[in-house]
């Protein structure tokens, strides 16, 4: 059966950016949305971003962001956890780290990126990481979609695919549009058959972004966050963490 799923990831926290995701999603009559990780953090609106990717997507893997506000290991956890509340806090703390299934003939996996690999995988890694990526988790792969470095790309490497959705709320490739993929291929087909990956870039009311931020009492690293938002670049100042 040919079938068609939105991939988006690293939300952090940017409600309208996920808003115009979730409407082009509706308008393109995609039914099935996973949600790669790092919803939440360095955004001003963490909990109603949770709220609205859990009740939106089909599955959830864990993200970087995820795991740290959850286990306390960055500076700005306290501020995610009050955010948050007890309840989304368990509800990320139960996410699994990889999503598997066959499509078109081939063994798909889909995760988030960091901490199930050691480092930021970009279109550029040297193949040592390209193949750790394409390895992770210890499942056998021939495609292979995942986040984490806030820029969309596919890549070949050894007969298998490669490829990053983008990020939502928080691109940093010089181009401040939501970004998400759309894989599409045959859920029950197991002999080999067509399969494509879509990216899909969307504007979205950035001013909003920032101006929510700016009124988000005690927000973490808030100038750094309306920056990136503002020109789609990583902020290379203090760090983000």
């Amino acid at each position: 059966m040919k079938e068609q799923i939105a991939l988006i990831a690293d939300i952090h926290g940017n409600v309208p950016a996920l808003e115009a995701v979730l409407v082009d999603i509706g308008e393109r009559g995609i039914d099935r949305v996973f949600c790669l990780g790092d919803v939440v953090g360095k955004g001003p609106q963490s909990a109603l971003a949770l709220d609205m990717a859990a009740e939106r997507c089909e599955r959830m893997v864990l993200g970087n962001w995820e795991e740290a506000v959850v286990d306390g290991w960055i500076r700005s956890a306290p501020y995610y956890q009050k955010a948050l509340g007890a309840e989304r806090l368990a509800l990320l703390g139960a996410l699994p780290r990889g999503i598997f299934f066959s499509m078109s003939g081939r063994k798909v996996k889909l995760y988030h990126g960091r901490t199930t690999i050691k480092s930021v995988v970009f279109s550029n890694s040297p193949k040592e990481d390209v193949l750790a990526a394409l390895d992770a988790l210890d499942e056998p792969s021939d495609v292979v979609g995942f986040a984490d470095c806030h820029q969309p790309f596919c890549r070949m490497c050894e007969a298998r695919m490669l490829f990053n959705v983008g990020s939502v709320g928080n691109p940093c490739d010089g181009v401040p549009m939501a970004s998400y993929a759309i894989l599409r291929g045959d859920m029950e087909g197991k002999e080999l058959s067509p399969l494509s990956v879509e990216f899909v870039r969307l504007p979205y009311d950035n001013a909003r972004s920032a101006a929510i931020a700016r009124t988000t009492p005690d927000l973490p690293h808030v100038e750094m966050y309306i920056q990136e938002v503002e020109t789609g670049r990583f902020s290379r100042g203090p760090a983000v963490y």
